[in-house]
């Protein structure tokens, strides 16, 4: 059902852990760049007003649904703005968080199809 990865030194939760830190300092450097136009960069900021904001579309009274419609609108903000900024921006930035936490670098698409390993020819018929 759920495809659990492991992380190493710990479990999927871990890894679940590594990967909003990941994402947080991800959306930091992106809000951070001066490149990225200022009206991309109102998307995340508006699901956070949102998220204080206090008129929702489900009222926070209804325990578990107010809080999940809160969630779900900056998520979904943050989704966006992460598509919509031009993406040689995000594949920079990309790169540079991928490294963060001792996780694999983000590599090109004509990098993907190449493998280069070291090898040697033996002989056989000795």
């Amino acid at each position: 059902m759920f495809r659990k990865r492991m992380v190493r030194g710990g479990g999927w939760a871990s890894g679940i852990v590594v990967r909003i830190i990941r994402e947080a300092y991800l959306l930091w450097r992106l809000l951070t760049d001066g490149r990225v136009p200022l009206w991309l960069k109102m998307l995340p900021i508006g699901g956070l007003l949102y998220l204080l904001f206090p008129v929702d579309v489900a009222p926070d009274l209804l325990l578990g649904l107010g809080q999940l419609d809160d969630l779900a609108v900056l998520l979904l903000a943050i989704k966006l703005f992460t598509h919509l900024v031009p993406p040689d921006i995000a594949a920079q930035h990309r790169k540079a968080t991928g490294s963060l936490l001792g996780s694999h670098p983000v590599v090109g698409k004509e990098e993907a199809n190449s493998l280069e390993v070291p090898y040697r020819i033996v002989d056989d018929e000795k």
